[in-house]
Protein backbone atom coordinates (compact mmCIF):
# COMPACT_ATOMS: atom_id res chain seq x y z
CA UNK A 1 0.00 0.00 0.00
CA UNK A 2 1.52 3.44 -0.73
CA UNK A 3 2.01 6.43 1.00
CA UNK A 4 3.65 9.99 0.07
CA UNK A 5 3.16 9.37 -3.61
CA UNK A 6 0.92 12.12 -4.32
CA UNK A 7 0.82 15.87 -5.18
CA UNK A 8 -1.64 17.94 -4.10
CA UNK A 9 -2.74 18.63 -7.77
CA UNK A 10 -3.29 15.06 -8.04
CA UNK A 11 -5.14 14.29 -4.69
CA UNK A 12 -7.70 17.61 -5.67
CA UNK A 13 -8.52 15.66 -9.08
CA UNK A 14 -10.07 12.59 -6.87
CA UNK A 15 -13.57 12.44 -6.55
CA UNK A 16 -15.48 10.49 -8.44
CA UNK A 17 -18.60 11.29 -6.85
CA UNK A 18 -17.63 14.92 -6.36
CA UNK A 19 -18.28 15.87 -9.68
CA UNK A 20 -21.07 17.37 -11.75
CA UNK A 21 -22.03 17.71 -14.79
CA UNK A 22 -24.28 21.25 -15.40
CA UNK A 23 -24.91 21.59 -19.12
CA UNK A 24 -21.29 20.00 -20.59
CA UNK A 25 -19.36 22.01 -18.24
CA UNK A 26 -17.85 19.86 -14.97
CA UNK A 27 -18.08 21.25 -11.48
CA UNK A 28 -16.27 19.58 -8.56
CA UNK A 29 -16.92 19.95 -4.94
CA UNK A 30 -13.80 19.28 -2.70
CA UNK A 31 -13.32 18.02 0.60
CA UNK A 32 -9.69 17.36 0.33
CA UNK A 33 -8.46 20.50 2.38
CA UNK A 34 -4.81 21.34 2.45
CA UNK A 35 -5.42 24.74 4.62
CA UNK A 36 -5.59 22.63 7.37
CA UNK A 37 -2.13 21.74 9.24
CA UNK A 38 -1.50 17.74 10.20
CA UNK A 39 -2.92 18.44 13.46
CA UNK A 40 -6.18 19.40 12.21
CA UNK A 41 -6.09 16.54 9.61
CA UNK A 42 -5.80 14.16 13.02
CA UNK A 43 -8.03 16.33 14.88
CA UNK A 44 -10.64 15.21 12.10
CA UNK A 45 -9.29 11.22 12.72
CA UNK A 46 -10.22 11.66 15.93
CA UNK A 47 -13.88 12.98 16.13
CA UNK A 48 -14.50 10.70 13.47
CA UNK A 49 -13.45 8.01 15.96
CA UNK A 50 -15.59 9.76 18.71
CA UNK A 51 -18.69 10.00 16.52
CA UNK A 52 -18.60 5.91 14.78
CA UNK A 53 -17.14 4.36 17.64
CA UNK A 54 -19.03 4.29 20.97
CA UNK A 55 -20.57 1.21 21.07
CA UNK A 56 -19.52 -2.15 22.83
CA UNK A 57 -16.21 -3.04 24.13
CA UNK A 58 -14.41 -2.14 20.78
CA UNK A 59 -14.36 1.32 20.25
CA UNK A 60 -10.21 1.65 22.07
CA UNK A 61 -9.29 0.12 18.66
CA UNK A 62 -9.41 2.67 16.63
CA UNK A 63 -7.86 4.96 18.87
CA UNK A 64 -5.17 2.95 18.64
CA UNK A 65 -4.60 2.56 15.40
CA UNK A 66 -4.90 6.38 14.55
CA UNK A 67 -2.51 6.21 17.43
CA UNK A 68 -0.08 4.02 15.25
CA UNK A 69 -0.59 6.09 12.27
CA UNK A 70 0.28 9.06 13.90
CA UNK A 71 3.63 7.66 15.33
CA UNK A 72 4.38 6.60 11.66
CA UNK A 73 5.33 3.36 13.11
CA UNK A 74 3.89 1.15 9.56
CA UNK A 75 4.67 -2.43 9.86
CA UNK A 76 1.82 -5.27 11.83
CA UNK A 77 -0.48 -4.07 14.52
CA UNK A 78 -1.68 -7.15 16.68
CA UNK A 79 -4.04 -6.89 19.79
CA UNK A 80 -6.00 -9.12 21.88
CA UNK A 81 -9.18 -7.08 21.24
CA UNK A 82 -9.01 -7.44 17.43
CA UNK A 83 -8.51 -10.80 18.21
CA UNK A 84 -11.49 -11.26 20.45
CA UNK A 85 -13.28 -8.57 18.02
CA UNK A 86 -12.78 -11.17 15.22
CA UNK A 87 -13.44 -14.21 17.40
CA UNK A 88 -16.33 -13.43 18.32
CA UNK A 89 -17.82 -11.79 15.17
CA UNK A 90 -20.77 -13.09 13.79
CA UNK A 91 -19.41 -13.88 10.48
CA UNK A 92 -16.86 -15.92 12.01
CA UNK A 93 -19.77 -18.25 14.09
CA UNK A 94 -21.12 -18.62 10.49
CA UNK A 95 -17.82 -19.09 8.99
CA UNK A 96 -16.97 -22.04 11.18
CA UNK A 97 -20.32 -23.60 11.36
CA UNK A 98 -20.26 -24.08 7.90
CA UNK A 99 -16.52 -25.52 8.15
CA UNK A 100 -18.38 -28.19 11.22
CA UNK A 101 -20.79 -29.33 8.84
CA UNK A 102 -18.46 -30.06 5.63
CA UNK A 103 -16.40 -31.47 8.22
CA UNK A 104 -19.01 -33.83 9.66
CA UNK A 105 -20.40 -34.93 6.05
CA UNK A 106 -16.75 -35.59 5.05
CA UNK A 107 -16.84 -37.78 8.00
CA UNK A 108 -20.20 -39.48 7.52
CA UNK A 109 -19.17 -40.37 3.88
CA UNK A 110 -15.32 -42.31 5.13
CA UNK A 111 -17.12 -44.18 7.57
CA UNK A 112 -15.63 -41.52 10.35
CA UNK A 113 -12.12 -42.35 9.99
CA UNK A 114 -9.09 -40.05 9.92
CA UNK A 115 -8.97 -37.59 6.87
CA UNK A 116 -6.74 -38.64 3.49
CA UNK A 117 -5.12 -35.88 2.02
CA UNK A 118 -8.04 -36.52 -0.77
CA UNK A 119 -10.49 -35.71 2.24
CA UNK A 120 -7.92 -32.53 3.39
CA UNK A 121 -7.79 -31.29 -0.44
CA UNK A 122 -11.84 -31.63 -0.91
CA UNK A 123 -12.24 -30.03 2.60
CA UNK A 124 -10.14 -27.30 1.61
CA UNK A 125 -12.25 -26.79 -2.06
CA UNK A 126 -15.48 -26.74 0.06
CA UNK A 127 -14.37 -23.75 2.13
CA UNK A 128 -12.66 -21.91 -0.28
CA UNK A 129 -15.82 -21.67 -3.01
CA UNK A 130 -18.96 -21.66 -0.44
CA UNK A 131 -17.80 -20.17 2.84
CA UNK A 132 -18.00 -16.67 3.85
CA UNK A 133 -14.84 -15.19 5.28
CA UNK A 134 -14.73 -13.52 8.27
CA UNK A 135 -15.29 -9.53 7.92
CA UNK A 136 -16.86 -6.07 9.67
CA UNK A 137 -19.74 -4.84 7.43
CA UNK A 138 -22.50 -2.00 7.83
CA UNK A 139 -23.45 -2.88 11.13
CA UNK A 140 -20.14 -2.52 12.70
CA UNK A 141 -20.24 1.26 12.28
CA UNK A 142 -21.26 1.86 15.33
CA UNK A 143 -18.41 0.12 17.46
CA UNK A 144 -15.52 1.45 14.75
CA UNK A 145 -14.88 -2.05 13.60
CA UNK A 146 -16.25 -1.53 10.07
CA UNK A 147 -14.42 2.02 10.14
CA UNK A 148 -11.53 0.71 11.73
CA UNK A 149 -11.31 -2.48 9.21
CA UNK A 150 -13.50 -2.10 6.36
CA UNK A 151 -12.52 -5.12 4.78
CA UNK A 152 -9.87 -7.86 4.69
CA UNK A 153 -6.97 -8.74 2.08
CA UNK A 154 -6.24 -12.02 3.73
CA UNK A 155 -7.60 -15.04 5.77
CA UNK A 156 -5.68 -18.12 6.10
CA UNK A 157 -7.85 -20.97 8.02
CA UNK A 158 -5.88 -23.65 9.47
CA UNK A 159 -7.34 -27.11 10.55
CA UNK A 160 -4.50 -27.66 13.31
CA UNK A 161 -6.08 -30.94 14.80
CA UNK A 162 -9.12 -33.32 14.25
CA UNK A 163 -9.92 -36.27 16.33
CA UNK A 164 -12.35 -38.93 15.44
CA UNK A 165 -13.90 -41.26 17.55
CA UNK A 166 -17.16 -43.37 17.69
CA UNK A 167 -18.60 -41.69 14.96
CA UNK A 168 -17.89 -38.12 16.66
CA UNK A 169 -14.81 -35.39 16.22
CA UNK A 170 -13.12 -32.48 17.92
CA UNK A 171 -11.45 -30.32 15.97
CA UNK A 172 -9.38 -27.09 16.35
CA UNK A 173 -9.39 -24.55 13.78
CA UNK A 174 -7.20 -21.49 13.18
CA UNK A 175 -7.57 -17.81 11.79
CA UNK A 176 -5.02 -15.43 10.49
CA UNK A 177 -6.73 -12.39 9.63
CA UNK A 178 -5.03 -9.29 8.23
CA UNK A 179 -6.15 -5.70 6.97
CA UNK A 180 -4.46 -2.72 5.84
CA UNK A 181 -5.30 0.49 7.87
CA UNK A 182 -4.42 2.75 5.10
CA UNK A 183 -6.43 4.14 1.63
CA UNK A 184 -5.97 2.97 -1.57
CA UNK A 185 -7.49 5.65 -4.41
CA UNK A 186 -10.07 3.04 -5.08
CA UNK A 187 -11.68 4.31 -1.64
CA UNK A 188 -11.95 8.09 -2.47
CA UNK A 189 -13.78 7.28 -5.92
CA UNK A 190 -17.03 6.08 -6.13
CA UNK A 191 -17.62 4.85 -2.45
CA UNK A 192 -18.77 8.20 -1.12
CA UNK A 193 -15.94 8.66 1.31
CA UNK A 194 -14.26 11.62 -0.84
CA UNK A 195 -17.76 13.39 0.68
CA UNK A 196 -16.39 12.94 4.28
CA UNK A 197 -13.89 15.53 5.47
CA UNK A 198 -12.11 13.35 7.74
CA UNK A 199 -11.30 10.22 5.39
CA UNK A 200 -10.10 12.99 3.10
CA UNK A 201 -7.88 14.26 6.16
CA UNK A 202 -6.82 10.38 6.28
CA UNK A 203 -6.23 10.25 2.55
CA UNK A 204 -4.18 13.08 2.79
CA UNK A 205 -1.79 12.68 5.66
CA UNK A 206 -1.27 9.35 4.28
CA UNK A 207 -0.81 9.61 0.56
CA UNK A 208 0.42 13.55 0.07
CA UNK A 209 4.14 13.74 -0.90
CA UNK A 210 4.66 16.33 1.80
CA UNK A 211 3.46 13.93 4.69
CA UNK A 212 3.67 10.72 3.64
CA UNK A 213 1.99 8.61 6.90
CA UNK A 214 2.80 5.17 6.78
CA UNK A 215 -0.27 2.83 6.51
CA UNK A 216 -0.11 -0.21 8.69
CA UNK A 217 -1.53 -4.55 8.73
CA UNK A 218 -3.80 -5.18 11.29
CA UNK A 219 -3.74 -8.70 12.16
CA UNK A 220 -5.79 -11.06 14.34
CA UNK A 221 -5.04 -14.60 15.53
CA UNK A 222 -7.36 -16.72 17.14
CA UNK A 223 -8.41 -20.57 17.34
CA UNK A 224 -11.97 -22.13 17.37
CA UNK A 225 -12.53 -25.49 19.00
CA UNK A 226 -15.43 -27.38 17.14
CA UNK A 227 -17.17 -30.78 17.91
CA UNK A 228 -19.52 -32.87 16.44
Amino acid sequence: MRHGDMTKEQILAQGKMNKIDIWGRELKINFFNFDNTVDEHFGNMASMAKWTAWKGEYPPLIQIMIERFKNNEGGVLKHNLLNKAFSEHVTTVECVNKIKEFIRLLLADNGYKSFSINDLNVLNEKIRNNVKLPKFDNYDWFNGLGIAIHDTYSTQIYLDYIDVSDSKFKAEISFQIQDHFGLDVADVNGKGFENLPWFCSWFILQRYTEYGYMPFINEANFTMVIEG
